[in-house]
Order: C-alpha cells, then sequence, then structure tokens
C-alpha cells in the first residue's frame, strides 16, 4: 500500500516537447508530400479515364473513339506557341511524357505481346490498345494545363489587382465591414483550378481547351476579385 501510495505521488515525467522542423525540413516534407499526391491523383485519373473509356466502348462508342480522340487532343495541342519564358515547345513535353510512358510499356514487355493478344484475344486487344491510347491522351492532356496555368494565374492577378484596389476605396471612404461575402466566395478559388484541371483529364471527349478553361477562369476571377475587395480593411 505505501509502495502503491509512494508511486501515485511520484511528478509525473516531463515530456520533452518535439522540436519543430526546420526551414528546409519543411520544404521536403511539403514538397514530397505534394508529389505523392500528385501522382496518386494522376494515377486515378488515368484509371478512371480508361474505366470511361471501356464502358463507353462496351454501350455507346466505336473502337477507334480513343484513337479519334487522342488526334483531336493532338490538333488542339497545336495550337499553343512555345513558352518564350522558359524556352519550351509543347510537342516537345508531349514527346517526352509519351516517350516514358512507352519505357515503362517496353519494361512491362506489352509490344511483344501486343500481336499475340491481337491474334487470339481480339477483346482483349481492343481494350488494350484504347487504354494504351487513353494514357498517350492523358500525356497530351497534362502538357494542356501546364501551358493553361499562366492564363490562370494572370486572371488571378489581375482580379487580385482589382480587387484590393476597390478595397482600398471602401477602406478610405469609410464603406460598410461585412465577411459574409468573403467566407462565401474564397472558397471558390482553389477549386476553379483543381477541379477543372481534375474534370478535363478525365473528360471522355475531346474539347477545346480555350472553351473548356473559359468558364473556371471565369469563376476564378470573379472569386478572386470579391476575396480581395471584401477583405477586412484593418488588419
Amino acid at each position: 500500500m505505501s509502495q502503491s501510495q509512494s508511486r501515485s505521488r511520484r511528478a509525473p515525467k516531463k515530456v520533452a516537447p518535439e522540436k519543430p522542423l526546420s526551414m528546409w525540413g519543411r520544404f521536403i516534407a511539403l514538397t514530397l508530400g505534394n508529389t505523392v499526391s500528385f501522382c496518386s491523383w494522376m494515377f486515378m485519373a488515368i484509371v478512371i479515364s480508361i474505366l470511361i473509356e471501356w464502358i463507353g466502348m462496351v454501350f455507346w462508342w466505336e473502337s477507334g473513339h480513343a484513337q479519334s480522340m487522342l488526334q483531336h487532343e493532338i490538333s488542339y495541342l497545336a495550337q499553343f506557341s512555345q513558352n518564350s519564358l522558359l524556352s519550351i515547345h509543347p510537342a516537345v513535353m508531349a514527346q517526352t511524357f509519351i516517350k516514358s510512358v512507352n519505357d515503362i510499356y517496353a519494361w512491362a514487355r506489352l509490344p511483344q505481346w501486343l500481336p499475340w493478344i491481337e491474334q487470339h484475344l481480339s477483346i482483349v486487344y481492343l481494350a488494350v490498345s484504347s487504354a494504351i491510347d487513353v494514357t498517350y491522351m492523358m500525356c497530351i492532356r497534362v502538357v494542356t494545363i501546364v501551358f493553361t496555368l499562366p492564363v490562370f494565374l494572370l486572371w488571378f492577378m489581375v482580379a487580385a489587382i482589382d480587387g484590393l484596389s476597390e478595397r482600398d476605396i471602401r477602406k478610405y471612404e469609410g464603406g460598410l465591414e461585412s465577411s459574409f461575402v468573403y467566407h462565401k466566395v474564397k472558397p471558390f478559388i482553389v477549386p476553379a483550378i483543381a477541379l477543372s484541371c481534375g474534370l478535363y483529364l478525365t473528360l471522355p471527349f475531346s474539347m477545346n481547351p480555350a472553351l473548356f478553361f473559359l468558364v473556371p477562369q471565369l469563376i476564378l476571377f470573379t472569386a478572386t476579385f470579391w476575396t480581395c475587395a471584401t477583405f477586412k480593411k484593418f488588419l
């Protein structure tokens, strides 16, 4: 009894606080986390696109649907000019991605198996060939998104400048302070970019990216403008 009482009277051991990560540690952790998230997100997008293509081939589309979409995506990619800042041409970047995919297929020995599959299992060959075309199409769409992101950045900067100017006018004129609009429109900024890019990757039909991203860019501009314009006057 005395031993139990003495143990209960002992002061609890102090747990040493965890050392916070350094700036480089946080940067590396954030970079690795975002890289893993992006790779898993891309893998899921490819799987979903292939499943949509197979389901469409069973119920609605012809066997050359994926090949036709690939040709349309190549024609849309040709509309982008060379990036003068990075000196990168979209066709060169797309070829690099497609070469990496071909290397993966060669490592899996898929080219050696395709003739045998085509001869003995025609249905499986159609499914595999359509899946290959979908992966090529995904590479082209990723390049299209990369060359579209600067347009999103431009809209964001213009909307932020206009919104902050409107905030300064409201501040010096003694306008009313309300956070209702701010908290309602702020959550639309990130989904306007992320969801539109994800939807474009899994789109089961070809569409001009200039038309597809027009509505998300308008949503981004509107949400950014009202977020900056309704930001509180005094910090």
